[in-house]
C-alpha cells in the first residue's frame, strides 16, 4: 500500500496543538505528533517512506507554536482542551462531542469553542463553508449543556498545508508530486555569479530557471 501524504496530517497536528495548549513544549508536541503518525501507519499496515509528510507535520506545529500560540495566550485563557462533552437530546439519544478547546477571552470573559482545521487553501470559499457546519453547532450545544453557561461564538483556526502539485520533465511527463508548502520547500534561482546573483524565495513560482 502507498501512503497518501495528506491522510493523517490533520489528526497528528491536532494532537500536537492540544498538547501545546496544555503546556507541553514544542519539542514534546512534535515528538508526540510524529509518534502518532508512525502509529497510524503501523495500525493500517501502510509502508513506505514519507519524509515529506513528517516534515509538513513538524513544520505546521513549529510555525503555529512560534507565530500563533503567543497571540492566543495573550488574548485567551484556556478553559479545557479536548474534553469529552455530552448533551441529552431525548431520553434515548445522547449527543457526544469533543471540542478541540474551550477558551475565555481575557478582555470580557466571553467563552469560545475552538476548532482547528488543516486545509489546502484556506480561501473565502473554505471560510464560508463553516456558516452551517454541524460539528461546530453540536460542540457548542454539548458544552453549553454540561457547563450550564452560554458560549459567545466559535473560532476556527486554519492551518494551511498548501496544495498538491505535480512536477513535470521537459516532455511534460509527471515525475513527482509535492506538497506546495513554504514550510518544507523553497525556491532557488542559481543565477550566473558574479554577473547575476543567486536568488531565493518561499513563494511558488513557474518562472524559468527557478
Amino acid at each position: 500500500k502507498v501512503l497518501d501524504p495528506a491522510l493523517f496530517i490533520g489528526s497528528c497536528v491536532h494532537a500536537a496543538l492540544a498538547a501545546l495548549l496544555n503546556g507541553s513544549t514544542c519539542e514534546e508536541a512534535v515528538a508526540w505528533a510524529l509518534e502518532r503518525f508512525e502509529g497510524e501507519l503501523s495500525e493500517r499496515g501502510l509502508s513506505g517512506d514519507a519524509p515529506e509528510s513528517r516534515a509538513l507535520i513538524e513544520g505546521l506545529i513549529r510555525a503555529w507554536h512560534r507565530v500563533r500560540l503567543p497571540r492566543w495566550l495573550d488574548e485567551y485563557d484556556v478553559v479545557c482542551v479536548e474534553q469529552e462533552e455530552q448533551a441529552v437530546l431525548t431520553k434515548d439519544v445522547t449527543l457526544l462531542a469533543r471540542p478541540d478547546a474551550i477558551v475565555r477571552r481575557q478582555s470580557d470573559g466571553l467563552l469560545f469553542v475552538v476548532n482547528f482545521k488543516t486545509t489546502s487553501y484556506g480561501d473565502s470559499r473554505w471560510q464560508a463553508s463553516f456558516e452551517y457546519d454541524m460539528q461546530l453547532a453540536t460542540e457548542t450545544l454539548a458544552y453549553e449543556q454540561r457547563a450550564e453557561t452560554r458560549v459567545a461564538g466559535v473560532i476556527v483556526e486554519g492551518l494551511v498545508k498548501g496544495e498538491r502539485r505535480t512536477d513535470k520533465d521537459a516532455d511534460g511527463n509527471i515525475i513527482a508530486t509535492r506538497q506546495n508548502s513554504p514550510l518544507i520547500y523553497g525556491y532557488k534561482f542559481p543565477g550566473n555569479p558574479p554577473l547575476e546573483p543567486a536568488a531565493y524565495d518561499w513563494a511558488y513560482t513557474r518562472k524559468k530557471g527557478w
